[in-house]
């Protein structure tokens, strides 16, 4: 009888441990559950995720491809401003080529005194003297260009052989600089007489000059070139500027441009 008792108490423990493992077994299960409900949602985010990358993904290529769209229209922009820059630098040099040509007939000459103290009837309409802060300056203008052709320029009896179709001063009156004078030449061969003699006669002359009457903006641009210029004629070359386009150097016929070097 005593050993069936035993046998039942073992019994029991080992059902007691049977209760106690089924627990623990329920526990993982539930455990094991949790953990797969937990996988289950972070593989579901990391659809989302995905999805969103994905959307982000898109937005980015849509946004680089709009950038290189906008990139490209400033490059057509900046082109298309770059070739009307270079159009209207053209444009106003074509201008200026214009101006140069209605001023053809015309030389400048520098450096002639100038004398306000009489009034000559004779002068131009042009040569009237002009009233500044009250005081009247006069001169006949005229007769003191054809002195200065006679005198300077070494040329006989000007004053029947060239006729001028407008002489003045430029500029107002200034007691202590003489203006220069402008002279419009009645025919050009006589204009370009007067130059070739000037060039004759005014080398060695500090204080006297003679110029062609072109737009400024040409004078700088052939102030790039007046090197060229003198270093091509001390080698024994021939060397001009254009009369069509004054800033633009020829040598020996050959067109010379600003950055290029003699050979």
């Amino acid at each position: 009888m005593e050993a069936l008792d035993a046998k039942m108490e073992a019994i029991m423990k080992k059902l007691e441990k049977l209760d106690t493992i089924e627990t623990q077994l329920k526990e993982v299960h539930t455990r094991m559950a949790n953990f797969e409900e937990t996988i289950s949602r972070l593989e579901s985010e990391v659809k989302d995720l995905k999805k969103q990358k994905k959307k982000l993904e898109k937005k980015v290529e849509e946004f680089e491809e709009c950038l290189q769209y906008n990139e490209d229209d400033i490059s057509d922009i900046k082109r298309d401003n770059k070739k009307l820059e270079n159009d209207v630098s053209e444009l106003k040099k074509q201008l200026m080529y214009m101006e140069s040509y209605s001023r053809r007939e015309n030389l400048k000459f520098f450096g002639l005194p100038e004398n306000s103290d009489t009034l000559d009837s004779s002068n131009d309409m042009e040569e009237e003297p002009s009233r500044q802060s009250g005081t009247v300056t006069s001169e006949n203008t005229r007769e003191v260009l054809y002195k200065f052709l006679e005198e300077q320029l070494k040329i006989d009896r000007p004053r029947d052989k060239i006729e001028f179709q407008r002489v003045h001063r430029l500029g107002k009156p200034n007691p202590l600089k003489a203006r220069p004078i402008i002279a419009r030449f009645l025919r050009y061969t006589d204009r370009e007489f007067v130059m070739e003699q000037a060039r004759k006669h005014l080398k060695k002359n500090q204080n006297l000059h003679v110029f062609d009457d072109i737009p400024k903006e040409l004078y700088d641009l052939r102030k790039e070139q007046i090197v060229k210029l003198k270093e091509a004629r001390q080698k024994g070359h021939t060397a001009y500027f254009s009369k069509a386009h004054p800033d633009k150097l020829f040598v020996n016929g050959k067109y010379i441009a600003p950055k290029q070097p003699l050979e």
